[in-house]
């Protein structure tokens, strides 16, 4: 009996020490997983303030060892040299990548053609900076003011051998231009960008001249969510859609027969032709008159022979 109680006794303490096994080993566990925690947090932080007390130098990035501009800068209106809009995008996408305006107003002397005065001018200035460059860009290139533009913009209008996305893609460049034209800080007037986009709806619309394409564009404008590229593609789609409309309608077109008439066929006075008369009765008119002819000349020189008169039987036998 008394084993009984020790052995169940015993039973007891191991099964205690056990479960005190295991409360242990799960906060061991648990603090494991804490301290993984925090040692992450640290190297997380201590990686931070080293690329914040050491900034990434040139020598560490290739692509940013020297600032250029692509292309040349020439005389306003050259096709094989750079547009002003073309630099300045050139120009803003340096600053976006970090290059220093100074570095970027240097890609820009060495981008204009030797030999222009302009060139000339801007290695002899020693107060040039990035706003004063842009500036004399502009001036260069004789790019007009944001009101001069936004007036364009107004009565813009589709070319009679232009094509809808050519015109599309022309009133977006043109609204580009007055966007940009207002945000120089020489600008007198500065435009808001909800009235140049309001312009540039109602100039797009009532400037296509199909009216089936002009349709898709209201339509396309009156839903809240309509980005250029989606303008585009509706565009093409309609275009598309009426020109294989009006090859059909060609094709069932009947085809009749035309005389073109030169224009000195036009202005002359119509001759009523007379009907040949037949041939026949000429033939017979023809004969009696000779038979008459003949007849007479035959009674006269029968008279003269009554009266004796020579040398008249040989014209009566030429005559026969």
């Amino acid at each position: 009996m008394e084993t009984d109680q020790s052995t169940s006794a015993d039973d007891a303490a191991e099964t205690d020490m056990r479960e005190t096994v295991k409360m242990y080993e799960r906060k061991l566990k648990d603090l494991e997983a804490e301290f993984e925690r925090c040692l992450g947090e640290l190297k997380v932080t201590t990686s931070t303030s080293e690329k914040e007390s050491h900034p990434p130098t040139d020598h560490a990035l290739p692509y940013k060892k020297e600032f250029k501009i692509q292309g040349q800068i020439g005389d306003p209106g050259q096709r094989d040299k750079l547009a002003f809009m073309s630099l300045v995008h050139q120009i803003d996408s340096g600053l976006k990548r970090g290059y220093p305006e100074k570095e970027i107003v240097e890609a820009v002397v060495r981008a204009v053609t030797p030999g222009l005065q302009l060139r000339d001018y801007l290695e002899g200035r020693d107060d040039l900076d990035l706003p004063i460059t842009r500036r004399l860009l502009r001036a260069h290139f004789q790019e007009r003011g944001a009101t001069e533009l936004y007036q364009e913009l107004c009565g813009i209008s589709q070319g009679r051998i232009e094509t809808a996305q050519n015109f599309v893609l022309r009133a977006l460049a043109l609204k580009q231009r007055v966007l940009f034209a207002s945000k120089e800080a020489n600008a007198k007037f500065k435009y808001d960008q909800t009235l140049v986009e309001s312009m540039f709806e109602h100039a797009v619309s009532t400037g296509l001249s199909n009216a089936e394409v002009r349709q898709e564009v209201k339509n396309a404008f009156s839903s809240n969510k309509c980005s250029e590229e989606d303008l585009l593609e509706r565009v093409n789609q309609a275009s598309h859609s009426e020109a294989e409309r009006a090859r059909k309608m060609q094709l069932k077109k009947p085809v009749t027969a035309s005389v073109e008439m030169t224009g000195n066929d036009r202005h002359k006075p119509e001759v009523k032709k007379e009907k040949s008369p037949n041939l026949y009765e000429e033939v017979q008119l023809l004969k009696t008159q000779v038979a008459e002819i003949h007849k007479a000349i035959t009674a006269g020189e029968g008279r003269k022979r009554l009266r004796g008169g020579p040398g008249d039987a040989p014209i009566v036998n030429r005559m026969v």
